[in-house]
């Protein structure tokens, strides 16, 4: 056994996590309204997107392509 390692020098330290962890909290507070607004037709946008691929691949495995 390695005596020269600790526990903790086995272990990195912790990152911050690079969003945050709760709805509401983080630059969203500091956002204009405006800016919101148009975040909420992004997020349709990219939702809808999302499904049309996802439907995509679902005909694909349908049909046998990989």
């Amino acid at each position: 056994m390695n005596q020269d390692r600790t526990p903790s020098a086995s272990k990195p330290p912790r990152a911050e996590p690079l969003q945050p962890d709760k709805p509401g909290s983080g630059d969203e507070l500091t956002r204009a309204p405006g800016e919101t607004a148009q975040n909420g037709a992004a997020t349709r946008d990219s939702a809808r997107r999302q499904k049309q691929q996802s439907d995509a691949a679902l005909d694909n495995v349908r049909q046998g392509h990989d």
